[in-house]
């Protein structure tokens, strides 16, 4: 349950408690009775159900929950695009598959955690990709994130690729080199690729904290 459900059950939670500990039975008019009588039997409207708060409670909170849950449902988009991934004898490669439009221009490249020690060695930058590149001795990493609409291209011709998960997203981690692993993914938006000499994990590390995509 996220923030905004869990404020929204408290805020419910506090104004049921204002409510008098047992809802007055009302009685209906004896002109309302005569005229719901065509349309209810007699014993429908001699039976007055009572509510208590307990149970008032947990139907505003079924509600609330219900309504919330339509609404996400409702605005909710797919966390990235599909695409093809097509392997050939000494490369691989990565198409997304979205419904035809306007690429966006890459603007901005957002990273939230570098490992430590790196120092950003390298920056290029165009409309249609953005690429940072860090070392720290003889370890390096590279990020770039790219304009929808192309083919992507990667080395695969020795070692392969697999597909993990960043998150939610769907990633394909592939290795150029013995010793270089990548990450290869979109968020609907754009295509990011991570690739350097450490660990698979600092990869997966680095990819999740990119452009807040998750």
């Amino acid at each position: 349950m996220n923030n905004l459900e869990n404020a929204c059950l408290l805020s419910c939670e506090r104004w049921v408690d204002t409510f008098e500990k047992e809802i007055p039975e009302h009685t209906f008019s004896k002109e309302h009775n005569e005229k719901m009588k065509s349309l209810l039997s007699d014993n429908l409207i001699k039976y007055k159900p009572k509510l208590s708060k307990k149970t008032l409670k947990f139907i505003l909170i079924a509600a609330i929950i219900l309504s919330l849950a339509i609404t996400v449902f409702a605005t909710a988009k797919p966390a990235f695009e599909k695409y093809s991934f097509n392997k050939y004898s000494d490369h691989s490669e990565y198409e997304v598959l979205a419904p035809k439009k306007k690429a966006k221009k890459v603007k901005s490249l957002t990273v939230n955690y570098i490992p430590e020690d790196f120092e950003k060695t390298e920056i290029d930058e165009s409309d249609y990709m953005f690429m940072y590149r860090y070392e720290k001795n003889d370890e390096f990493f590279y990020i770039e994130k790219i304009q929808l609409g192309g083919t992507t291209s990667i080395n695969t011709e020795k070692y392969g690729s697999e597909k993990i998960k960043i998150g939610s997203l769907d990633a394909i981690y592939y290795q150029p080199e013995i010793n270089i692993g990548g990450l290869l993914f979109n968020n609907s938006e754009y295509v990011y690729i991570v690739c350097g000499n450490i660990s698979k994990e600092e990869l997966v590390d680095v990819a999740q904290n990119i452009d807040n995509i998750l």
